[in-house]
C-alpha cells in the first residue's frame, strides 16, 4: 500500500498528527503539535533518504539554525518505524505548483515576488554552508503577499528531472550553482505553467529552454541561470542585484569556495606579438633594464657596458686594484682574472676629453661598474 493511501498515524515522534496538509514527490505532510497549547507544525515523512544513516539525519537537524523571512524554518528530525521525518514550521498557504494549477501562470508583481523571494532564501541557505538540493515549485509555499521555501537539504526529488540542473542528472558534484539552475527553471514554471526543458533528461542535459514572454531583466538573468556550464552561471546574490536594477553586477559570478568549476573552454586566437620594434624588458639584480635576448645599447656617455654575462650581473669592483674613489679614476690595465672582451673605438666626447684610440678593455664577464659611475680619461702623463 502506497504511503498516500495510509491511514494517518497517530503520533510522528513526539508530534500528535492532527491532520494532512498534502503529498508531494518527497512524501507525506501531516499537521502535528507537541501539546494542546503549542503551535502547529508541519510533519513531513520522506520517502527519500536512507533511514539508517545517522549523517543524514544530523544534517537535517543542522538547518533548524537557518533563519530567514522566506524559508520556513526548520526545527526537528528523527526516524519513525523506520522511515525518516523533518519537522518545520507550519506555513499557510498553498504551493508554487497548486497556485499555477489552479489560477493560472503568474504576472507582473506577483511573478517578480516569487523570483526575489526564492533567491531571498537561496542566498541565506548558502551563506550558512547549506545548499536546498533540490528546489520546485511542490517546495515553494505562497502565503499571500510573501512565500516560504521547504525541503532544504533533503535531496533530490523523485521525479521532477526538469528542475534538476544537468551537473545533477549526470551525477556529479553539485552545490549552489544547481540551485541557481532549479530556481531559474521555477521561475519559468511560475511564469508559463511548463518547466523550461519539460521533464526528459536528455532536454535537459542538451536542449534549448522555452522561458516564454519573460520581461526584463528577468528574462536575461533566467537564461544565464539555465547555461549548461555551472561556472557560467551568476550566484543568487549577483542574480538579486541584476534584478533589482544592477546592471553592473558580474555575470558569471565569482566562483563560489568549496563548489567545483569546469574550467572554461580555450578561446582559439593568433599568439600575441610585441609590437614592431620594442623588446620585452627584464629587470637584472641590479634594477637596471635591458632588452631580453641582446646586449645593452650604447649610451654615448660617461660610461660604456660591455654585453651582460649569462651568469647576471655582480656587484663589485673591476678588478683586484682599488675601486674608482676620491682619489681618481682605476688605473688602466687593472682588470681582474679572466680573458677581457675587445670592441671598437666608441667615438664621441668622453668626459669633455677627446676620444682615446685605440682598443679598449671591457670590463671581464661576471663584473660591472660598481655603483658610482668611472669616469674615463686619459691616462696619467
Amino acid at each position: 500500500m502506497a504511503e498516500k493511501d495510509s491511514p494517518q498515524p497517530e503520533r510522528i515522534g513526539p508530534h500528535e498528527i492532527v491532520g494532512k496538509v498534502g503529498t508531494g514527490p518527497r512524501g507525506v505532510v501531516h499537521l502535528g503539535r507537541k501539546s494542546d497549547d503549542s503551535d502547529h507544525v508541519a510533519v513531513k515523512t520522506l520517502t527519500v533518504g536512507p533511514a539508517d544513516d545517522p549523517g543524514f539525519v544530523a544534517r537535517l537537524k543542522s538547518v533548524a539554525r537557518l533563519s530567514n523571512s522566506n524559508i520556513a524554518r526548520t526545527i526537528d528530525a528523527g526516524v519513525h518505524e523506520g522511515r525518516l521525518y523533518v519537522v518545520r514550521a507550519h506555513a499557510e498557504g498553498r504551493s508554487l505548483a497548486q497556485t499555477v494549477a489552479e489560477d493560472g501562470p503568474l504576472t507582473g508583481d506577483a511573478l517578480e515576488r516569487v523570483a526575489v523571494g526564492m533567491l531571498t532564501a537561496l542566498t541565506a541557505v548558502h551563506l550558512a554552508g547549506f545548499a536546498h538540493r533540490g528546489l520546485t515549485p511542490s517546495n515553494v509555499i505562497l502565503t499571500g503577499e510573501a512565500l516560504r521555501v521547504t525541503d532544504i537539504e533533503i535531496g533530490d526529488p523523485a521525479g521532477e528531472i526538469g528542475y534538476r540542473a544537468p551537473e545533477q542528472i549526470n551525477g556529479l558534484q553539485y552545490g549552489p550553482y544547481a540551485d541557481v539552475f532549479s530556481w531559474a527553471s521555477t521561475v519559468v514554471f511560475a511564469a508559463t505553467g511548463a518547466a523550461p526543458f519539460g521533464h526528459e533528461a536528455q532536454a535537459v542535459l542538451n536542449g534549448a529552454p522555452e522561458v516564454g514572454d519573460l520581461p526584463e531583466p528577468l528574462r536575461q538573468v533566467v537564461l544565464a541561470a539555465l547555461t549548461k556550464d555551472p561556472g557560467a552561471r551568476p550566484t543568487t546574490s549577483t542574480a538579486m542585484l541584476r534584478l533589482l536594477g544592477d546592471a553592473n553586477a558580474p555575470m558569471p559570478a565569482p566562483p563560489i569556495e568549496g563548489v567545483p568549476v569546469p574550467p572554461p573552454a580555450p578561446v582559439a586566437g593568433p599568439p600575441a606579438q610585441d609590437p614592431p620594434g620594442i623588446q620585452p624588458i627584464q629587470l637584472s639584480i641590479e634594477g637596471v633594464r635591458k632588452p631580453m635576448g641582446g646586449p645593452m645599447p650604447v649610451n654615448l656617455g660617461p660610461v660604456q657596458h660591455g654585453p651582460v654575462p649569462p651568469g647576471g650581473m655582480q656587484q663589485g669592483p673591476l678588478g683586484p686594484g682599488p675601486a674608482q674613489g676620491p682619489q681618481g679614476p682605476a688605473q688602466p690595465g687593472q682588470a681582474g682574472p679572466g680573458p677581457a672582451e675587445h670592441g671598437p673605438v666608441q667615438h664621441g666626447q668622453v668626459q669633455h676629453g677627446q676620444v682615446q684610440h685605440g682598443q679598449v678593455q671591457h670590463p671581464p664577464q661576471g663584473h660591472v661598474p660598481p655603483p658610482a659611475p668611472p669616469a674615463w680619461g686619459p691616462p696619467p702623463g
